[in-house]
């Protein structure tokens, strides 16, 4: 009864109807009928107003047609064909009107609610990533100098240092007492010679009452003890000793003066050897012999280095020809001599 009231009420708001109403309870079944037919020819903003009732209080029991109608335009076509054509004209009538999907202005917004109740705290998240590293820091102010530290062990000694420089030679100073004279020593020879020896060589001749100490030619050096020239006469001393016929031993380490003189008839070279080292310095030459030969004459300072050298006279290595000593030619009656001096000198 309530719902036909408003109804009616809303009815002579916006719309007069030109059916006729009934105030009594008497008439109720008349005015569904009433309303049922009638609301087909109210406004289109009474119709609007009707369905908004309906959609703000649903659960309210509206009468019946414009329930199912309601209902019609919520599920469909297929649903609408289902009902009476009194009804279905009703439904096109509100579908014009008021059931299509256009949907009007924004209403304003309503005021704000209050706010809620806080949420219970959430679950601690996971540790971000470590962040860059700050900017170092202005240096501190330099703390006070701490007591001295226990005196640690001596270190071991440093390597010896480098030399100085000479100092200046000091003044001279004054002249010493004069010594006591010292023993004489013993006379020196007149020379200025300490000891040497002379070894020499003949051919046949006037001279030489034996065969000649020459008979075969010199042989060039090929290896130390090779190539020699023999002087097979003379005595040694005690600083120059014969090994043999061309070898000769110089007794003590000092300087020597030697002499060599030998006749050949071939053009041809000699040298002294120390030690089986020839001796560059002391080539000798004979470059242009006549038939009779010339002499070639050597002489040479020698200084040895350990007792007991070994001297001798070669037919240089690499020379050509072996060297024949030259015999006297008969014209010259007397025996060539050979010889070999070693004078020690110093």
């Amino acid at each position: 009864m309530k719902q036909r009231i408003i109804l009616l009420f809303l009815f002579s708001l916006f719309i007069p109807l030109h059916t006729v109403a009934a105030a009594s309870s008497e008439n109720d079944i008349n005015l569904d009928a009433q309303l049922d037919h009638s609301i087909a020819y109210l406004s289109e903003q009474a119709k609007k107003t009707l369905l908004a009732l309906y959609y703000v209080l649903p659960n309210r029991d509206w009468y019946v047609m414009l329930k199912v109608l309601s209902e019609a335009a919520d599920a469909g076509e297929a649903h609408v064909n289902t009902l009476d054509d009194s009804s279905k004209a009703l439904y096109r009538s509100l579908r014009n009107c008021c059931f299509s999907d256009n949907k009007g202005a924004t209403g304003a917004t309503g005021m704000k609610g209050a706010t809620g109740a806080t949420g219970a705290t959430g679950t601690t998240g996971a540790t971000g990533p470590t962040g860059a590293t700050g900017i170092t820091g202005a240096t501190g102010i330099t703390g006070a100098t701490g007591p001295t530290g226990v005196t640690g062990p001596t270190g071991a000694t440093g390597a010896t240092g480098i030399t100085g420089i000479t100092g200046i030679t000091g003044a001279t100073g004054p002249t010493g007492a004069t010594g006591v004279t010292g023993a004489t020593g013993a006379t020196g020879g007149s020379s200025g010679t300490i000891a040497g020896a002379m070894f020499f060589g003949l051919t046949t001749g006037t001279g030489n009452g034996g065969p000649t100490d020459y008979p075969a030619t010199i042989a060039v050096k090929t290896l130390p003890g090779t190539g020699r020239v023999p002087f097979p006469q003379g005595l040694s001393t005690a600083s120059v000793t014969r090994i043999d016929s061309s070898s000769f031993a110089l007794a003590a380490i000092g300087t020597y003066l030697v002499t060599f003189k030998v006749h050949t008839t071939e053009p041809g070279q000699l040298q002294l050897e120390l030690a089986g080292v020839d001796l560059p310095q002391t080539i000798a030459v004979n470059m242009n012999p006549t038939a009779g030969g010339h002499a070639i004459i050597g002489n040479a300072i020698i200084t040895t280095s350990v007792p007991g050298e070994v001297l001798a006279v070669v037919n240089p290595v690499g020379n050509s020809p072996a060297l024949t000593i030259t015999p006297a030619n008969g014209a010259e009656t007397h025996a060539n001599a050979q010889s070999l001096t070693i004078l020690q000198i110093a």
